[in-house]
């Protein structure tokens, strides 16, 4: 059993079909009931023309509460004893600003936050697996970025967490979100990685809907999207099902051959922004994180 997030369009829909056409059963966590069940259909005839049987279903959570994340894993163990593996794919890039209903900025929260949680109240089902049981953190090279760097390098992440309007650089903002995401993966490494595989990646400069959201002026919006289209044509912008091999080859080979807690650029190990390898910060960011969804470290 694989739930993969986000899985109704762009790398996690490319994501989940390949996932169906290898064998697995998958579980598309998606925060629209409608929009799910259309990736559905694309994912079961892409398992058909494969001529695999698929094993699919969607069940929805909204990233944005935690409260809906809270009663997606429930719901989820009430259906499922195990799972195999857990891809956290959803996100959202450079948004203008907003905050959640629970008052986190809402990159924050969908990229990272709720996802921590997902993975905090899912890790008794993957350890019942016999599988080979992991988590994988679909991140960004954004990570990379110094623009991430000053305010978490200052242990700043409940500043980060609820800044104000006044504060906020959406760009950075996002950066911020997927550096603490390959955080996450090293010190989730430390203390489960005995148990349950945990790797974060870089899918690739990839042409997805993410821009759909990002704050730029109106008549930019279609010259960009005609751009990001003519660029996956020729091949500077990857297309989502390009954008999801790293994901897959994490999902379908074994711990023999990706090791845990890395950081994967095309199908390989890279090298991690220098915070993700201190452990002390690291740390922080795990324990700062739990405090904010109510959890012991």
């Amino acid at each position: 059993v694989v739930v993969v997030t986000g899985s109704n369009a762009g790398i996690g829909l490319e994501t989940a079909k390949g996932l169906a056409v290898a064998g697995a059963k998958v579980v598309m966590a998606c925060r629209s009931a409608e929009r799910g069940a259309k990736g559905m259909e694309e994912v079961k005839a892409a398992a058909k023309k494969a001529g695999r049987e698929c094993d699919v279903e969607v069940m929805t959570v909204d990233l944005a509460s935690l409260d809906s994340v809270r009663r997606f894993a429930d719901s989820f163990k009430a259906k499922f004893d195990k799972l195999d593996c857990l891809i956290c794919n959803a996100g959202i890039m450079a948004v203008p600003y907003a905050t959640t209903g629970d008052g986190f900025e809402s990159q924050f929260q969908v990229n990272h936050l709720s996802h921590y949680l997902l993975c905090r109240l899912l890790v008794p089902c993957l350890e019942k697996s016999d599988r080979d049981p992991q988590i994988i953190h679909v991140s960004s090279r954004a990570s990379e970025l110094p623009l991430s760097w000053s305010e978490i390098k200052k242990g700043e992440l409940p500043s980060i967490a609820k800044r104000s309007a006044a504060e906020y650089n959406g760009w950075r903002a996002y950066c911020q979100s997927k550096l603490i995401q390959v955080m996450l993966t090293k010190e989730m490494d430390r203390r489960i990685g005995s148990k349950v595989r945990v790797n974060a990646l870089h899918p690739g400069t990839v042409g997805t809907d993410l821009i759909a959201n990002v704050k730029m002026p109106s008549c930019v919006r279609p010259v960009l999207s005609g751009g990001v289209q003519l660029a996956m044509k020729v091949g500077l912008v990857l297309t989502p099902t390009k954008g999801a091999a790293t994901s897959l080859f994490l999902a379908t080979n074994s711990r023999d051959v990706t090791g845990s807690g890395g950081y994967f650029k095309n199908c390989k190990r890279a090298k991690p922004n220098q915070l993700a390898e201190d452990e002390a910060l690291c740390r922080e960011v795990w324990e700062e994180s739990a405090k904010l969804v109510g959890l012991e470290p």
